[in-house]
């Protein structure tokens, strides 16, 4: 199951400011209740910001396994990332290997 943090796409490509942050969060969290998922995949920083309630660098916050509501999380970079970042492909790498652990757990 795929969602996003924001159900609406902000103008100009841009990241999603707080307040859209804060007017989706109960539909997310929703969602993630119902779907009851094993793993969660932050995919990006603004994801990963959003479900860790964390404002620190991306990088940091990668090869760790986090909670989020109960449920394991992995944050990671945006696949838009690594078409212009080939050398963090790797890092990526392993947090799906860590995932598919945690998932088949």
């Amino acid at each position: 199951y795929i969602t996003h943090i924001v159900k609406c796409r902000p103008a100009d490509d841009r990241a999603p400011r707080s307040q859209e942050l804060a007017a989706c969060n109960a539909l997310l969290q929703r969602q993630i209740a119902l779907v009851q998922p094993k793993i969660l995949i932050a995919v990006g920083r603004v994801a990963a910001h959003a479900l860790l309630q964390s404002k620190a660098p991306l990088a940091e916050l990668m090869g760790v396994v986090h909670q989020h509501a109960g449920v394991p999380l992995i944050a990671m970079y945006h696949p838009a990332y690594l078409l212009r970042s080939l050398t963090d492909k790797p890092k990526v790498w392993q947090d799906m290997q860590r995932a598919l652990t945690l998932f088949e757990k």
